[in-house]
Order: structure tokens, then C-alpha cells, then sequence
């Protein structure tokens, strides 16, 4: 005796079919070893100094914006339950922070991106006065190698000045050691 399969039916072993996929699926990218020969990222070319980083937890990506687990859909990871297409370099700046990119190491395979830090850029000085006056203070100067805003009379913050200068994600390198005129923000 056979039986028919009814609408219902096929509708809850299609389901049940496609759970199984899901959850038996790829659910993480694992970090694979960089190949140094490609270049094409998913913003633009990387430069071959860019510092791998690791890989990424696509479910605990997609746990911290509301969603329950990974998934590759239509040839690109989703974010599944509520379901939106991953950012692969916002869940990169999510993990590692900064400046943060994925790079797929091995053309057309969705397990192989990588994330990467680019080399930090020099962006350029300070103007210290400018962030004094900004912060309550008259004017800025160096007392003992120091770089102080006077009137309130602190110490500045050379990576705080950057960021105010430039944005977020911003660094104060000194090039010339011992001397507080070369600092230079990088970014």
C-alpha cells in the first residue's frame, strides 16, 4: 500500500530536510593559511604586508545581532532565524577590531576568508594648540619631553589627539626617539 503524500507532509520533510543541511553545515570560517600571491579583497587590493589575523565565529556573530547561527545561502553567508547577509569586514572588525577586512584566501571557497589589519598609514602631525582649546585649556607646549595643555595644566594624550584630529582607530608614533616633535598619527 502506498501513501500519498500530502501537501502538509511534503511541506514538513522539505523542512526537516533543510534544518538538516543547516545545522550539519558549515558554520564557522576557519582562518587557512594566506596566500601571499592574492591580492583582490572584498574593499579593494590588499597590500602584501597586511597582517593576517585569524579567522572568524560567523554564529556568535550573528548570536550578537539577534540572529541564532551561520549559514551559506546562494553562494554568500547569511545570518539565519532573522535572516540578513553577513558583512564578512564588519564581522572582522567585530572579532579583531580596527581596521579589520576579510580576504577569501582561496577563490570560491566560502570557508577560507581570513582577516587582516592593514599596515597603519602616516596620516600626519597635530596641531596640539587646536586640541588644547578644544579641551578647556589656552595653549600646548612640552615641559621635560611632555606635551602639556597650559591654563589647566594636564598632560596630553598623544593617541587621543590623534583620534580627535583624524577619527577613531588612530595612533601617536613618535619617529624620532627622544623628540617630542615627531610625533606623527597613524591610521
Amino acid at each position: 500500500m502506498h501513501r500519498r503524500l500530502y501537501p502538509g507532509r511534503l511541506f514538513v520533510l522539505l523542512l526537516v530536510g533543510c534544518l538538516f543541511t543547516v545545522l550539519h553545515g558549515v558554520t564557522s570560517v576557519r582562518a587557512a593559511a594566506p596566500d601571499p600571491t592574492v591580492t583582490a579583497t572584498s574593499h579593494g587590493v590588499a597590500a602584501p604586508a597586511d597582517t593576517p589575523l585569524g579567522g572568524l565565529n560567523l554564529d556568535a556573530y550573528c548570536q550578537s545581532h539577534g540572529a541564532y547561527w551561520s549559514g551559506i545561502r546562494y553562494g554568500a553567508w547569511f545570518c539565519f532565524d532573522t535572516t540578513f547577509r553577513i558583512d564578512l569586514d564588519d564581522a572582522c572588525r567585530w572579532t579583531y577590531g580596527g581596521r579589520a577586512y576579510a580576504h577569501q584566501d582561496r577563490r570560491g571557497d566560502l570557508g577560507s576568508y581570513t582577516c587582516y589589519q592593514p599596515v597603519p598609514v602616516a596620516l600626519g602631525g597635530l596641531n596640539l594648540d587646536a586640541y588644547c582649546q578644544g579641551h578647556y585649556a589656552s595653549w600646548s607646549g612640552v615641559r621635560y619631553g611632555v606635551w602639556y595643555c597650559f591654563d589647566a595644566t594636564y598632560v596630553i594624550d598623544l593617541n587621543d589627539a590623534c583620534a580627535w584630529t583624524y577619527g577613531p582607530g588612530v595612533v601617536a608614533r613618535q619617529d624620532r626617539r627622544g623628540d617630542p616633535y615627531s610625533y606623527t598619527c597613524y591610521g
